[in-house]
């Protein structure tokens, strides 16, 4: 195999690595309890959920949106089927991530004050 094959190959390789890994979560946070779930549907063939840096970095961000410091470092995971073969096989799985955010929230966002300006005279 030539080096240009070769070249190809190993970047689509790395393309199809990239693209499995990254998820599409839909997120629901709560600024009272402080919770934010990361959830996906999958198909039946993919394993059971695992906490990875891109959930952990978006239920952060999400985290500091709502008011607070961070997310705690145990994540409450669960996996729910939610479509069944008719020989029972589970085909669609709901999988959630819940971070519960610490430390201290603030009432409201940072918003500069502004003070007035009197005019020279």
């Amino acid at each position: 195999m030539n080096m240009h094959k070769q070249v190809v190959l190993l970047a689509v390789s790395v393309l199809l690595a990239s693209a499995s890994a990254s998820a599409s979560y839909t997120v629901a946070q709560d600024r009272d309890s402080g919770r934010v779930t990361l959830s996906q549907v999958v198909g039946q063939d993919v394993p059971a959920p695992r906490v990875g840096d891109n959930a952990n970095r978006l239920a952060t961000r999400r985290c500091e949106q709502l008011g607070y410091a961070l997310t705690d470092a145990s994540v409450q995971v669960s996996r729910q089927c939610t479509a069944s073969a008719a020989d029972g096989q589970c085909t669609q799985w709901q999988q959630a991530q819940t971070y519960q955010c610490m430390g201290d929230a603030v009432a409201q966002p940072y918003q500069p004050v502004q003070a007035p300006v009197a005019p020279n005279g």
